[in-house]
């Protein structure tokens, strides 16, 4: 089984061909769908698990950024790519289920590609939720279980020998995960045959 630890080391090793690799989705279309997603961003923005940082040239110039990751190995990527980009941004180690930001502390909270990999996903939405602010957003961008029957059996069959070699478990169900957790969505919208999906959603503290 997974841990911090492993998926950690698996991360740090995938770091330097993690790009590379995301060339072969851009037949999915997710470019145009992280920059769709966070151009909405405003305001003080935290990425979490934001690897290579791949979504920074579609944030607002107006955004000021905070980044983190547990992968110090994807960071130095990402701090790369920032100043490629001129890009002002903090970025910093730290696990997404035990945040050391302060309550109401962003507008706007983005994830991307995350929930797939986190042990806890529960513990880190509910941090989410603590650190935005009341009347902010938060932005996921997923992949999980196909609204396709032959593809999410398929899923279901390869998600255990994925999850061993990638650290990714491709058969969540992300909808489900969100609202568990109490964020109150605000929009749906999902393509390639249901597998990827953007959620919109608010923290409802009330």
């Amino acid at each position: 089984m997974l841990n911090d630890q492993n998926l950690k080391e698996k991360c740090d090793m995938f770091a330097p061909y993690y790009d590379t690799s995301e060339y072969l989705s851009e037949i999915l279309g997710i470019r145009k769908l992280r920059k769709n997603l966070v151009r909405s961003a405003n305001g003080r923005v935290l990425e979490l698990g934001i690897g290579t940082g791949k979504n920074l040239p579609y944030y607002p110039d107006s955004c000021e950024i905070v980044g983190i990751d547990f992968s110090s190995e994807m960071l130095k990527i990402a701090s790369k790519r920032a100043n490629r980009l001129n890009k002002k941004i903090s970025l910093y180690l730290m696990n997404c289920e035990n945040l050391s930001f302060l309550d109401n502390s962003f507008d706007t909270i983005v994830d991307s590609f995350n929930l797939c990999t986190y042990i806890h996903p529960l513990r880190v939405l509910e941090e989410t939720k603590r650190i935005c602010k009341d009347n902010g957003k938060i932005l996921f961008l997923e992949h999980g279980i196909s609204k396709c029957g032959l593809l999410a059996k398929l899923q279901d069959l390869t998600s255990e020998r994925h999850a061993n070699t990638m650290g990714c478990n491709w058969n969540k169900d992300i909808y489900s995960i969100i609202l568990e957790s109490g964020l109150k969505i605000k929009s749906v919208e999902y393509s390639f045959y249901g597998i990827l999906v953007s959620i919109r959603a608010n923290p409802d503290k009330n």
